[in-house]
């Protein structure tokens, strides 16, 4: 596995380049009108359970989250909510400009990243940051965990793992729609025991593992699709199925880039997507169902895609640049 100068992990910045383009294409077919679309906006929502398994298996990867833990969160909370907060000053001046209704509550549980579900228009998008900022709370006792697995016998990590993934089976007949905050936690986890094993691991990705995870994508499709059409609407459909197939199959996916992607040198416009990942997805939803929408701007779907996208891209290169700034002087 190669690494760039800066420790850049190829495959990661390859990964995370794509996942937040998964999620552009997810968001632009939910948008439109076909119906077809539709349904693959549905398929294609992969990219979200790619960026909790990068997370996951990066800082299993860099450890010392219990060396330090305040100065951890401190760090962490600061990388998030930095390019967040300016994110909800530009949506709440653009309401203000457009005259949208401001429910008070609704915009502080938003701006303080506790909002779940119910965020403001132009920030659906956001439940992310409810869901990663759970995971961040419960990432040094991940750690301590991880650290106690490892010591163990493959046997009984086999045992444990596997019993830790039944569990987004059982979280949502228990606790039902929050279940979307907790689960993450599951394949966080994972991703991050992966991480703190990924020495051993990366040798053991090759062509076989790779073919088999294609086939395994595949197969998670082809029952995704046939649990929508009987079991629609169901907990069992939504929260668990639904669950499985994403987070399986971005495992899959990050596999593949692993054995395609680890010693291939990230382009420059993959790595300025990467770079900018976090913030194409705050802002992109300004555009498609914000108070400045443009997703039905000319009569064109196509057109009104790639205006959305540049936008987005243009707006996030900008406020990157300006997180940075801000970062460095605090």
């Amino acid at each position: 596995m190669s690494k760039g100068r800066n420790g850049e992990i190829y495959f990661v910045t390859w990964l995370r380049a794509v996942a937040v383009a998964l999620i552009l294409s997810c968001h632009l077919a939910s948008w439109s009108e076909n119906r077809i679309l539709l349904i693959m906006s549905q398929i294609l929502n992969v990219g979200v359970p790619i960026f909790f398994i990068l997370s996951g298996f990066l800082f299993g990867i860099g450890g010392g989250q219990n060396k330090n833990p305040v100065q951890w969160y401190i760090k962490r909370i600061k990388r998030i909510f930095i390019p967040y907060e300016i994110f909800m000053v530009v949506l709440l001046v653009l309401h203000i400009m457009t005259k949208q209704e401001i429910k008070v509550i609704q915009w502080v549980r938003t701006i303080l990243g506790i909002q779940g579900f119910s965020g403001v228009r132009g920030a659906e998008q956001t439940w992310f940051i409810t869901a990663i900022l759970i995971c961040y709370l419960v990432t040094p006792g991940i750690a301590y965990f991880s650290d106690l697995l490892c010591k163990k016998t493959k046997i009984i990590q086999k045992v444990i793992l596997t019993l830790v993934l039944f569990l987004p089976a059982l979280i949502p007949f228990i606790i039902g729609e929050a279940a979307s905050f907790v689960t993450p936690i599951v394949w966080y986890f994972l991703a991050y025991f992966c991480g703190k094993n990924w020495n051993k691991i990366k040798y053991a990705i090759n062509k076989s593992k790779m073919i088999g995870a294609m086939l395994i994508i595949a197969v998670m499709f082809l029952l995704r699709i046939i649990g929508r059409f009987i079991l629609d609407g169901t907990i069992l459909y939504d929260y668990v199925i639904v669950v499985y197939e994403h987070n399986i199959v971005a495992f899959c996916i990050a596999e593949i880039f692993i054995y395609y992607f680890s010693n291939k040198k990230p382009t420059r416009i993959v790595k300025t997507v990467s770079n900018i990942s976090f913030e194409i997805y705050l802002y992109h939803c300004m555009f498609g169902v914000g108070p400045i929408k443009i997703s039905d701007l000319t009569r064109f779907y196509s057109l009104n895609c790639v205006i959305i996208i540049l936008l987005s891209a243009v707006i996030a290169y900008i406020m990157n640049k300006f997180s940075d700034m801000v970062l460095k002087k605090i």
